[in-house]
């Protein structure tokens, strides 16, 4: 901008009044070593209380789908074979930032597995039409609307219980989106394949 201002011949007059705004420090995120993460996903697993927590932090760092991206996932964006074939589920455009991240992403086994969680769950809550979303809206107490998607804070009580009963505090479900990422690049994934998995 001040750039441009001095290109117009206006940043003269600003220039006295200017002063850069702090900046809050930034690092990047921390992975979790290999050890770390089998012993984060085997504590959360004998926690039903987290289960909700589980299967999203299951799903996450075996797809790269951030919290935004599951939240609107509808029923008709599943795509739940039979186990000898590859099962999938679609992202679309409805819940991404850009436009480079809708895309259709490959179920592993464990992703597989916690898809069809969050399915029966859904299921449980009422959804059944394939435009009700996968994580539906909490209206209150054991109330939920499957046409609407989950609010932004659906996981905060079950992935609070999900950081104390695995030792890992400061693991936030984001984080396992660049575990995910790591590990492919680590495994020699090409990055255009990365890339066209993460988004």
């Amino acid at each position: 901008l001040a750039q441009i201002l001095t290109h117009c011949k206006l940043w003269p007059k600003l220039d006295p009044y200017y002063f850069p705004l702090p900046v809050r420090g930034w690092s990047p995120r921390e992975v979790l070593s290999e050890e770390d993460e089998e012993k984060f996903f085997k504590a959360a697993a004998e926690h039903p209380e987290a289960s909700l927590a589980y299967w999203v932090a299951t799903i996450t760092n075996n797809t790269t789908a951030a919290g935004m991206e599951l939240r609107h996932l509808r029923l008709k964006n599943l795509f739940l074979r039979d186990k000898k074939e590859i099962s999938e589920i679609y992202i679309p455009e409805d819940a991404v930032k850009n436009n480079s991240r809708p895309r259709k992403i490959s179920l592993n086994p464990e992703a597989r597995w916690a898809i069809e969680q969050c399915h029966r769950r859904a299921l449980s809550l009422g959804a059944y039409d394939p435009d009700h979303y996968l994580f539906p809206f909490r209206v209150k107490s054991n109330d939920y609307d499957p046409k609407r998607p989950a609010g932004r804070t659906f996981l905060r009580k079950s992935w609070e219980k999900l950081r104390t009963v695995t030792g890992f505090p400061d693991v936030n479900p984001h984080d396992l989106r660049h575990q995910c990422i790591t590990r492919l690049l680590e495994n020699d994934v090409q990055p255009e394949t990365v890339r066209a998995i993460a988004g």
